[in-house]
């Protein structure tokens, strides 16, 4: 499955997320947990409640913050220490939410990914 919208994902976004654009692009992962730089966890269809991720992540405290900046500006949504809460949209619709110190030990980011489909109201009554 390939990102929603691609035309809308410019390259300074796609560089942040690198390490986890394979997850972003997997059919069946809903949410993407990452709590430091390197401890990745995704939950999703099939997954019975989270499961760690082995492999990406990325190289250090320093680079994920930059990750961190670079979509913060992509979104257009400051996110400083007096405003450490970042809450918005990624192009494809995705929500992402980051929290760095000191509102938490350490800087962490959650992607929620939505279905491809619409719910309906004929799918819902099914």
């Amino acid at each position: 499955m390939a990102l929603r919208n691609p035309e809308r994902w410019d390259s300074a976004l796609l560089s942040a997320l690198h390490p986890v654009r394979d997850l972003l692009e997997g059919e069946r992962v809903t949410e993407i947990e990452v709590n430091g730089f390197d401890d990745v966890w995704i939950k999703g269809e099939g997954i019975r409640g989270h499961q760690r991720v082995e492999g990406p992540g990325w190289a250090d405290l320093q680079d994920f913050t930059t990750a961190c900046t670079r979509i913060s500006d992509v979104i257009q949504r400051r996110i400083n220490q007096e405003r450490p809460v970042l809450n918005g949209r990624l192009p494809g619709g995705e929500r992402v939410n980051i929290i760095i110190p000191p509102a938490c030990e350490k800087a962490s980011m959650t992607i929620r990914k939505f279905p491809q489909d619409t719910m309906t109201m004929e799918r819902l009554l099914e």
